[in-house]
């Protein structure tokens, strides 16, 4: 008797901590890639080699990232990130999957250029920008 009351503890431990580990419901829901393209430029439209660009955004009110990648020849870049869509779980709706990334923001720099923080609104997850960049003295 008193092994059939351990198992069933150890049962209702083992579903309680599924049921309640954040990550068990975060991952029924869908990641989506989020692409943000374009070209770092100075003021005359030419394309900056090497430049940093960087981007971050908010999740729940807190800062989240950054990622970076280094501009072509050309000074067109790419940056790539994963944004998970789990939102909350709902006792009678299981997991709540619409969380959205509207905005970005993205700035670029090279030695002795830099631009300014641009606020970017993405459409289908994605975005394609110029970012320009001027000299600055430190």
């Amino acid at each position: 008797m008193d092994s059939m009351l351990q198992q069933r503890r150890k049962f209702v431990l083992a579903t309680a901590a599924v049921f309640l580990t954040p990550a068990f419901a975060a991952a029924m829901c869908a990641t989506r890639i989020v692409s943000v393209t374009g070209k770092v430029v100075d003021r005359q439209g030419r394309g900056i080699p090497g430049a940093i660009v960087g981007a971050s955004w908010t999740r729940d009110q807190l800062p989240q990232g950054p990622v970076h990648a280094l501009t072509e020849a050309d000074g067109a870049f790419q940056l790539r990130f994963q944004f998970n869509t789990f939102t909350k779980n709902s006792l009678f709706r299981g997991d709540v999957c619409n969380e959205r990334l509207d905005v970005v923001s993205v700035s670029a720099s090279a030695q002795g250029l830099r631009s300014e923080y641009v606020q970017v609104p993405l459409k289908d997850w994605q975005a394609d920008i110029n970012i320009v960049v001027d000299p600055y003295r430190e």
